[in-house]
Order: structure tokens, then sequence, then C-alpha cells
């Protein structure tokens, strides 16, 4: 079985949620590798007017590839795009998370998904499963698991809260 998997947005404690990756997924499915995130890990502040934390560290670009060895990784820097982010937000401001934070994951999700296609195409390779992965990292001494699997799709989602 060919198998993708993508992961966007912030890398948020991504090495201590990588060994659980690894065990669960890359060492399971031998997938393809495709990373789209920013440059900063950024954790997630609610109490914050922008929603992520401010002068968070940097994502350690090459330790990412070395432990990943992606296929295609894109890291762009987040303040970039976030006065666009902020302006097509507006219409979201009911929602109850950081909706530019809302608007920023679901253009990563895009561009991840741009990646795989484009390498699809480029390579002539298709995929029988695609697991689509974002990073959670919450200080806390428990983790979980939840799977979704829609074999019609063939599109499962997984998250990993640390």
């Amino acid at each position: 079985m060919n198998v993708a998997l993508l992961l966007t947005g912030h890398m948020r404690c991504w090495e201590q949620v990588f060994p659980n990756t690894k065990h669960h997924i890359i060492d399971k499915y031998n997938p393809d590798i495709f990373i789209d995130t920013w440059d900063s890990e950024a954790y997630w502040d609610p109490h914050s007017s922008k929603g992520i934390t401010e002068g968070g560290p940097k994502l350690d670009i090459t330790a990412v590839e070395k432990a990943y060895k992606p296929v295609c990784m894109n890291v762009e820097r987040f303040e970039e795009f976030e006065e666009n982010f902020l302006t097509r937000a507006k219409q979201f401001e009911t929602f109850y998370h950081v909706p530019k934070n809302q608007v920023s994951m679901w253009f990563k999700v895009g561009r991840g998904m741009l990646s795989v296609e484009e390498h699809m195409m480029l390579s002539g390779k298709t995929y029988d499963l695609v697991i689509r992965m974002l990073y959670i990292g919450i200080q806390k001494s428990y983790g979980t698991r939840n799977f979704r699997y829609d074999s019609g799709r063939k599109f499962l989602h997984y998250e990993f809260i640390l």
C-alpha cells in the first residue's frame, strides 16, 4: 500500500511527538512524508491578541528534515501572511478560537495537499492512503490518540495530544 503522511501547520513540540509518530505511522506504513509548516513552533495562546506566543522557539529545520526525511518540505514565515489572514478572518469573528489561526491552518492544509498532488503529477506515483496530521503540543503528562479512517475516501485523520 502506498501511503503519504502530510504534516501541516506549526510543528509544536514535534520532538516530543515524533517517537509516537514514528512508532504508529512511519515504521508501520513507511509513508512518503510531506511537510508544510511555519518557521517557528509558535505555541497557541488563547489569551494573546496575536493568538500564538510571541518570540516562540524557531523551528530547527535541519533536525526536522533529519528526523522525517520528507519528500517535500515547505517552510514559510507566518508574519509574511499574517495581515492577509487577519483580513480573511474578519468574517469569522464569532468563532470560539482565534479566527486568524483557523484561516492559517486551512491555508497550510491546502498548501500541503498541493505538494502531495504535485509530487503525484511529476512522479506518476499514486497513494492508497493519505494521512494528514496536525501537531498539537500541550504540557500535560498524558497522551491520547484519535484515529478516523474513511475507506471510501482513503483518508486518515490522526491527532496526537501530548
